[in-house]
């Protein structure tokens, strides 16, 4: 058991929810039109495992190079559009005159020129970044999620985009987390060409305890999003877990089938816990 806590749980028993997974990935290659799928379910439940095993393997196979954005409790600085936009524009640890000079050089290969505009805007992103200069202005927040759009408008163009809004229940800032699945609609609603398809994961108890939320969540499948409900795992499935994670006396599987009930995370919690304590 010490090993435990060092692997990485499989992903069992969610063949149904990645083959409709794959489902919405094949309309959108065809269509060339943006959808957003909602996995809603419980905490613990499997909803990031089973989002990023399609990024993973959109991205290893080349067929998309996903952006992905998570939020957290308590909120921190990576989380969001913002963490998004600061990964894409600095994503590694770099002088202000670096950064310009790097961020000139990409803005000036996409527009032909670089004349003052380019290098003004290369600035701003540094700035928004956080390489200021002291006595400059603070950059607007949503600058940054200009950048989020127009990245995504970049990798749509070679192909397309998979976008990951992971706990997107959790998101606070104005037009962060749900805004983002609601202007893709928007974006599908118009006609306008984007093969992007957003994957966010929402925790089922966010819905039931907020209404406003609740509403909104609805509001996006009413406009096209699909929601995909993650069930806790039945015992079959539950033992499947326990099988491909370690070999376990048959007792010991069955009472971690029976507490766990049906949840990968505390399942995993459970063992580790048993672990820690020898």
């Amino acid at each position: 058991l010490a090993l435990f806590a060092l692997r990485e749980l499989p992903l069992v028993a969610r063949d149904e929810v990645r083959e409709e997974l794959w489902t919405l990935v094949r309309e959108v290659a065809t269509t060339r039109r943006a959808w957003v799928v909602l996995i809603i379910g419980e905490a613990g439940s499997g909803k990031t495992a089973v989002a990023e095993s399609i990024l993973r393997e959109l991205e290893e196979g080349g067929w998309a190079d996903p952006i992905r954005m998570g939020w957290h409790e308590p909120v921190g600085p990576e989380d969001g559009y913002a963490g998004a936009a600061r990964a894409l524009i600095r994503p590694w640890n770099e002088t202000r005159s670096s950064l310009e000079t790097r961020l000139r050089r990409r803005l000036a290969r996409a527009r032909g020129t670089n004349d003052q505009v380019v290098q003004d805007e290369a600035a701003m992103l540094a700035r928004w970044s956080g390489l200021s200069h002291p006595g400059e202005e603070p950059v607007a927040a949503g600058y940054g999620l200009r950048e989020v759009h127009r990245e995504l408008d970049a990798r749509s163009w070679r192909s397309l985009c998979a976008l990951s809004l992971d706990n997107v229940h959790l998101a606070v800032e104005e037009g962060d987390g749900l805004a983002i699945a609601e202007g893709a609609l928007q974006l599908s609603a118009e006609g306008i060409d984007r093969p992007v398809l957003v994957i966010a994961t929402i925790r089922s108890e966010a819905i039931v305890q907020d209404r406003v939320f609740a509403e909104r969540v609805e509001a996006l499948v009413n406009d096209g999003a699909v929601r995909v409900e993650l069930p806790r795992l039945d015992r079959n499935g539950t033992s499947l877990l326990l099988a491909e994670s370690l070999t376990l006396a048959p007792a010991l599987a069955e009472q971690v089938a029976t507490r766990c009930e049906g949840n990968p995370l505390f399942a995993r919690q459970l063992l580790v816990d048993w672990s820690s304590r020898g």
